[in-house]
């Protein structure tokens, strides 16, 4: 939905771990209790009756979404991981 610049609602880190990568308010709504059909359905009106709210939310959901590609990732990773083995290789050699 967000590399489409869909705004978004999801659930709090604690429920969803990606919400802890995004800005509350700038990448999406998010939610402190994912079972608060209240705080959900006041959260859509938000985005529905704000213009601003939706645009920015859009557009944070776009940005957020080329920056966290799977493939961009999985090289970050790798590199990671490239580089521990690197410095344990080092650490046995001393």
């Amino acid at each position: 939905a967000m590399a489409h610049g869909l705004p978004v609602v999801v659930s709090s880190a604690r429920y969803c771990g990606i919400a802890a990568l995004l800005r509350a308010g700038q990448d999406a709504l998010v939610l402190g209790d994912p079972y608060d059909a209240s705080a959900l359905a006041g959260a859509l009106v938000q985005v529905e009756r704000s213009a601003e709210l939706k645009f920015r939310l859009q557009k944070g959901a776009i940005t957020f979404a080329r920056q966290h590609q799977w493939a961009a990732l999985a090289k970050l990773h790798d590199l990671s991981y490239q580089l521990l083995k690197n410095e344990l290789t080092e650490c046995r050699k001393n």
